[in-house]
């Protein structure tokens, strides 16, 4: 083989490789645009089994949010995780946001998000380093008007 043809064949294959992650990319980012819950997680992980599990994921949310602005989320798990998944039925667009965990990290993650329904159901999809994917879900009540709390 030539340097010409290492060349050559250097980029096609380089090429390649990146038009297919490239293609998987996309179709992530059109996860953000996505309205409900179970369109993003077939973008994320396709047709493979989700386990519903509630002792393994904390989920600590309040019953009844008093400010639709400012909605707390605590989310613990002790399963080795890679990804979390954070998404609500409430707004237009489901996913709230995508974590990439970090090898031997510690999965306790604390954020707000808004709404501006009286309901909404907030869902954690996690996917743990073995490849196994966990759901578990809450509903949370909000009143509406927001700025509530003092």
């Amino acid at each position: 083989m030539n340097r010409r043809e290492f060349i050559y064949l250097t980029a096609l294959s380089s090429l390649t490789f990146t038009s297919f992650a490239y293609a998987d990319e996309n179709q992530k980012l059109d996860a953000w645009r996505m309205t409900t819950v179970d369109e993003v997680i077939k973008a994320f992980y396709g047709n493979q089994k989700i386990i519903k599990e509630e002792q393994k994921i904390t989920l600590n949310a309040p019953h009844i949010a008093s400010n639709s602005g400012a909605i707390p989320i605590h989310i613990k798990s002790d399963i080795e995780t890679k990804k979390i998944l954070v998404l609500q039925d409430s707004t237009t667009f489901s996913l709230i946001g995508v974590f990439d965990v970090p090898k031997d990290a510690l999965v306790d993650y604390m954020i707000k998000t808004r709404t501006e329904s009286s309901k909404m159901n907030i869902v954690i999809v996690l996917e743990s380093k073995d490849g196994q994917i966990y759901r578990t879900e809450k509903s949370i009540l909000v009143a509406m008007g927001g700025g509530c709390e003092g």
